[in-house]
């Protein structure tokens, strides 16, 4: 399964969203979804789109995924290259 996520911010500490997809190996889309959040930053949103893909993954049993993001920061932090940035870090350690 492929998931794609995405987090978005109307300027830092602005209104946020999310947003996420699955996919199968033939790439047809399984499961899309995407919401608006609290106010926050750019950083946040898309730390908040990996948790909530990952949770739903949970929630319905898929236990191989391949995780495409295209935040930097993120993918740094979570192979464990960069410090968690304190803003985010709460949300990092839930994932």
């Amino acid at each position: 399964m492929k998931c794609n996520t995405d987090g978005a911010s109307r300027g830092n500490l602005r209104r946020c969203s999310y947003g996420f997809c699955l996919r199968n190996r033939d790439v047809d889309l399984i499961y899309a979804h995407g919401e608006e959040i609290h106010e926050g930053t750019n950083i946040e949103a898309e730390a908040i789109a990996i948790k909530e893909t990952l949770a739903h993954c949970v929630t319905v049993g898929i236990t191989h995924i391949c995780l495409e993001t295209d935040s930097l920061v993120l993918i740094k932090v979570l192979t464990k290259v960069w410090k968690v940035p304190w803003n985010i870090a709460i949300t990092v350690k839930d994932t």
